[in-house]
């Protein structure tokens, strides 16, 4: 099993927010699953991975981001 953290964005957030650590806060997998449990499905990914909701069906898509940039 391989620990690790995951970063978690609403989508709402200004251009270079990312960039700001004092933006980020630190919370556990549960409190995550408590907001919106379908997370669960992704636990078993590999690091860098990326996913975005699909707006018209409000399900998950494996996004084409690529560290940092999409492709």
């Amino acid at each position: 099993m391989t620990v690790g953290s995951w970063t978690l964005f609403s989508g709402y957030e200004p251009e270079g927010d990312n960039e700001d650590s004092s933006k980020f806060q630190c919370i556990s997998l549960g409190v995550a699953l408590n907001f919106d449990n379908s997370l669960l499905a992704f636990i078993d990914e590999q690091p860098l991975c990326a996913f975005e909701r699909n707006l018209d069906t409000g399900k998950f898509e494996k996004s084409m981001i690529t560290i940092g940039r999409r492709t």
